[in-house]
C-alpha cells in the first residue's frame, strides 16, 4: 500500500517520518490506496517576446532630431516611420506607437520647415523691392 505525502502528492517510502521532497510530516496512521492531490505543474510555454521594430524606433529618433535642428531629414524619417507602421502591422511587432509619433513629428517639422524656408524667402525678396537710399 503506497502513501502519499498531502503536501507535493509525491509517494512516501514505508518507515519515512518526513516528505524526501518538502519536509513536510508524515502521518502515522494507515492511509490505503491514495491517489495525490496535487501533481507537479508542467513548465508554461512563454514564447518569444515581440521584438519593437526597428525602422518605427529609427523613424522616431530622426524626426526627433530633424524638429530640434529644423533639418530636411523630416523626410526621411516619415519615409522610415511610414514603413516601420506598415511592418509593425504587418509582422505584429511592437512600435506602432513608435512609428505613428515619428509621422507626427516629421509632419511637424516639415511644416516648420516650409515655414522657416517661406519666411527667408519673403525676407530675401523683399530687399530686392526696396529702393536703397545713399
Amino acid at each position: 500500500m503506497a502513501k502519499f505525502c498531502k503536501n507535493c502528492g509525491l509517494e512516501i517510502k514505508e518507515g519515512s517520518l518526513y516528505c524526501e521532497k518538502c519536509g513536510s510530516p508524515v502521518d502515522s496512521a494507515p492511509v490505503v490506496n491514495q491517489v495525490p492531490t496535487t501533481y507537479p505543474s508542467q513548465p508554461t510555454y512563454q514564447g518569444v517576446p515581440n521584438k519593437t521594430n526597428s525602422l518605427a524606433i529609427a523613424g522616431f529618433i530622426v524626426s526627433l532630431v530633424s524638429l530640434v535642428c529644423c533639418s530636411p531629414a523630416a523626410v526621411i524619417s516619415l519615409i522610415l516611420s511610414i514603413i516601420g507602421l506598415n511592418e509593425s502591422k504587418k509582422c505584429a511587432n511592437e512600435g506602432k506607437g513608435l512609428a505613428i509619433a515619428g509621422i507626427v513629428i516629421s509632419v511637424i517639422a516639415l511644416l516648420f520647415l516650409i515655414l522657416i524656408i517661406c519666411i527667408y524667402a519673403i525676407g530675401i525678396f523683399s530687399i530686392y523691392d526696396t529702393p536703397y537710399y545713399y
